[in-house]
């Protein structure tokens, strides 16, 4: 399934709420996964784990280089670029496209959770966390 291809191409942000306003500095950023799904056409959707779809549970985004890495579970490291950063209604968006999946994620400047979205083709994913400064 493209959910491999979905988390070399995903970062999430999102900061610690005590911190102050993480989400709009250049801070580094470690991310927690808590939540996943993935959706098919015709399908519908399915709540996921990091194991059953090999994705990363901690994502870090440098925000100052405009990257994001992790680690799968079988140990496989991962990186993408940051494309595009823009701030809207207290939120900081991070956008990118790896292959062939779009991604954005916006994180909460009052809270720092963060949610994603990516889709393919004939393929969407979100996922939703928290994270902290590194």
């Amino acid at each position: 399934m493209g959910a491999l291809s979905f988390f070399a191409a995903l970062g999430m942000a999102s900061s610690n709420a005590e911190a102050a306003s993480p989400a709009t500095d250049d801070s580094t950023l470690i991310c927690a996964i808590v939540d996943l799904a993935s959706c098919v056409p015709g399908e519908g959707c399915r709540r996921e784990t990091s194991e059953s779809i090999n994705a990363p549970q901690l994502l870090t985004i440098d925000r100052k280089n405009h990257t994001i890495s992790a680690r799968r579970p079988d140990g496989a490291s991962l990186s993408t670029n940051i494309d595009r950063m823009t701030r809207d209604q207290g939120l900081a968006v991070l956008d990118g496209v790896q292959n062939g999946l779009s991604w954005t994620i916006t994180v909460a400047d009052q809270d720092g959770a963060f949610s994603l979205a990516a889709i393919g083709n004939g393929q969407a994913y979100t996922a939703f966390g928290s994270c902290e400064p590194k």
